[in-house]
């Protein structure tokens, strides 16, 4: 029996399955046609509804709302409780830049759009200035030329996101999950990126001017030809990461780890290594390298 024939013929079934489903796991019910259904009792565990009819059927918006609802027919839906607001948000964005865009203009303010999941959306040159989107799923969303100034991304998921070239302020990405995200040519002021992951993220070219990125994990990640003004990295896993060509004005490494990194040909200029582990670390042509109180250099 499919997963949506099972929705279909027995919705207390279908909710003691869900809540049998491995943590991270969700129901796939793309495509599937649930027409005119009561669904006010079911539990949806964040299904993906890819382009499935809920034409004419009744749901709770705080279960649609953590749904991948890309291309979903919510024709005649009956909606219930105040999520339904963030449905028709949802909605917006998965129509793109001009929809949203023009929404906003018309001076519309987003709610905020916690656990949303917008894996893969074409959110290119969307305004999401001043939108929270806690705990969010924007793997491998295109956010290129987004506005991001003073988002909130907080423990969001951004894996293999692209967000080359944005420009923003005040971006709030603590804890989010940044790993192989395309970030080069992206500029950064006064973001917030402490205890972020992002291994294999690809910051080339990337200017970050007075983020705060304490205890991020980026191990691998590429820095090359990167700008790092007065930046906060205490503590962080920076094991493999290349900065080598990159400028680190002022940047703070203290009891950073950063085995085998690269900094051929970087300048360090006011850097701090105090306790950072430098084993292995590749300081080749670096200029102004003070390496005094780093372990293992």
């Amino acid at each position: 029996m499919s997963t949506a024939q099972l929705l279909r013929d027995d919705v207390t079934a279908f909710n003691a399955w869900v809540a049998g489903l491995p943590a991270g796991e969700r129901p796939n019910l793309r495509r599937a046609d649930l027409s005119g259904l009561d669904l006010s009792s079911a539990t949806l565990g964040g299904a993906d509804l890819s382009g499935a009819s809920l034409a004419g059927a009744q749901v709770k918006g705080s279960q649609l709302a953590r749904c991948r609802i890309q291309g979903a027919d919510l024709q005649g839906a009956t909606i219930a409780g105040v999520f339904a607001a963030n449905v028709e948000q949802l909605q917006l964005l998965w129509q793109g830049a001009d929809a949203w865009n023009a929404w906003r203009a018309a001076g519309h303010r987003p709610g905020i759009l916690g656990g949303v999941d917008l894996s893969g959306a074409p959110l290119r040159g969307c305004d999401l200035s001043g939108v929270s989107f806690p705990a969010a799923r924007l793997d491998g969303a295109d956010l290129k030329e987004c506005q991001l100034d003073d988002t909130g991304l907080v423990g969001a998921s951004l894996r293999g996101a692209d967000l080359t070239g944005v420009e923003a302020t005040g971006t709030k990405l603590n804890q989010a999950d940044l790993s192989r995200a395309l970030l080069h040519g992206s500029r950064w002021t006064g973001a917030k990126l402490d205890r972020a992951h992002a291994e294999a993220a690809n910051w080339m070219g990337a200017t970050l001017d007075r983020c705060e990125a304490r205890r991020l994990r980026a191990p691998g990640a590429v820095f090359v030809l990167a700008t790092l003004k007065r930046c906060w990295l205490d503590g962080a896993a920076l094991v493999g990461a290349d900065f080598s060509r990159s400028d680190l004005d002022s940047a703070l490494f203290v009891e950073a780890d950063l085995r085998d990194a690269c900094f051929a040909g970087a300048t360090l200029a006011g850097c701090s290594f105090v306790g950072a582990q430098v084993g292995g670390a590749d300081f080749t042509g670096a200029e102004g390298a003070n390496l005094k109180g780093s372990v293992g250099g």
